[in-house]
């Protein structure tokens, strides 16, 4: 069992680096657009604004930017027009389009929104990485009443690609190294020692749609799968078991993220929460002293949450690092335990 939970660990990690790979490769290879001012930006838009596809071409030929690139730093410019010749508006107010996304455990990052939607998907692309330390507690467990709490890091990636002021975002999150908990137990019989260890993975896809800048809705599909291995150890007591197995839940997901500006800092107040009803099915096996091995298996109705709140630092237009708490809360009402995976977390968002 243990062989078989690091296997899918490893590939399970393995994924994760080749997608960043994958993503990172995808994003351009021109100058590094960070290296420009604001002045110079505009300077660059202003000396092509209007200017036909070749002269267009050829500017960006000259500054070793992209096209695309120079239409995004051309939307900025335009869509700031209100708030600089906008009657009614304060100077405070004016800030950059953003679409606010999210994903598990990865934080609510803003991306700028761009309104020129000829550039089309994977154009604009955004990678979010995240650790935790996260505290797992499993109530009412299928092989009965146990009462499991563990620590473990996690890691989390998620990769997003905006066009206007829509999203579409992938998240893959799991455990790397396994819960473990053990604890003594008694009856008249005797004394033994209980021993448990489980590994989860989640992902989920989201399609995110921007309100404001201060508040997006999203929709898409979830999953997530974890495995456990069980014991009970003599002591004293004439007697062995063993349980393991595996469940599944997978549904829709429906949620919003929303941020919060500090004044006078780069630095945001965020929460985002995801809601699913989902399907939940699992398998358990169990084997007793007497070598007796029998299998269990159920499928039924769940509920799914993902609660996430923290604050946000955009160091950068294309960084931000973030830092906060997240939850994790499963149930199956048919047949299972409630669970609950919780804990601190901190990341980092590029836009490439």
């Amino acid at each position: 069992m243990t062989s078989v939970r690091l296997i899918i660990r490893r590939h399970h990690l393995a994924c994760i680096i080749i997608t960043c790979i994958f993503w990172c490769l995808a994003s351009p290879t021109q100058a590094d657009t960070n290296t420009f001012s604001p002045q110079q930006k505009m300077a660059i838009v202003l000396e092509g604004i209007n200017k036909s596809q070749a002269e267009v071409a050829a500017l960006c030929k000259k500054h070793d930017i992209t096209v695309d690139t120079f239409r995004q730093w051309e939307q900025t410019l335009r869509g700031s027009a209100d708030c600089v010749f906008g009657s009614g508006r304060a100077t405070a107010n004016c800030e950059p389009d953003t679409i606010l996304v999210s994903g598990g455990l990865s934080g609510v990052a803003a991306l700028p929104v761009s309104n020129n939607r000829k550039t089309g998907w994977f154009k604009n692309l955004a990678v979010t990485g995240a650790f935790a330390y996260a505290h797992r507690t499993e109530r009412n467990g299928y092989g009965g009443g146990r009462h499991i709490k563990s620590w473990t890091p996690m890691g989390a990636v998620t990769m997003t690609t905006t066009r206007g002021r829509e999203a579409l975002s992938l998240s893959l999150i799991g455990t790397l190294d396994e819960s473990r908990d053990s604890y003594d137990g008694w009856s008249g019989a005797g004394t033994w020692r209980s021993q448990f260890e489980s590994s989860f993975y989640y992902a989920d896809v989201r399609y995110t749609r921007a309100v404001s800048n201060r508040l997006s809705l999203f929709a898409g599909y979830t999953a997530a799968y974890t495995d456990w291995d069980y014991a009970d150890v003599p002591v004293t007591v004439p007697w062995y078991f063993r349980s393991g197995g595996w469940s599944v839940m997978h549904g829709p997901i429906v949620g919003a993220n929303v941020d919060w500006p500090i004044p006078n800092v780069p630095v945001f107040v965020y929460g985002s929460l995801a809601f699913s009803p989902v399907i939940v099915a699992h398998r358990e096996t169990t084997i007793n002293n007497n070598g007796l091995k029998e299998r269990y298996s159920g499928c039924g109705l769940g509920v799914y949450a993902n609660p996430e709140m923290g604050l946000r630092w955009d160091v950068h237009e294309n960084a931000s690092f973030h830092a906060g708490w997240f939850w994790f809360l499963g149930a199956d009402y048919t047949d299972g335990p409630a669970e609950i995976v919780h804990g601190p977390k901190v990341g980092f968002t590029w836009r490439f």
